[in-house]
């Protein structure tokens, strides 16, 4: 049985999983389609850099086609 890794989960998940009407964004997480799908292959540091991008994210609502860095 391996050990869960808690030090490097890092996840903007509010188990509130659906996609918007466009089938481009999670409306619980405001993850993009591709990042949901690539995340778990993500390193540490691409996770980090969504997760700040979020915050901006949720602030601008939907549609967001394009991420202020």
């Amino acid at each position: 049985m391996s050990k869960f890794d808690y030090e490097n989960y890092i996840s903007p998940c509010r188990d509130k999983c659906r996609l918007d009407v466009d089938k481009k964004f999670c409306i619980g997480c405001y993850r993009t389609k591709d990042e949901l799908k690539a995340w778990k292959h993500l390193s540490k540091e691409e996770k980090l850099v969504i997760m700040k991008i979020i915050p901006e994210r949720q602030k601008r609502g939907y549609p967001f086609d394009i991420d202020v860095v």
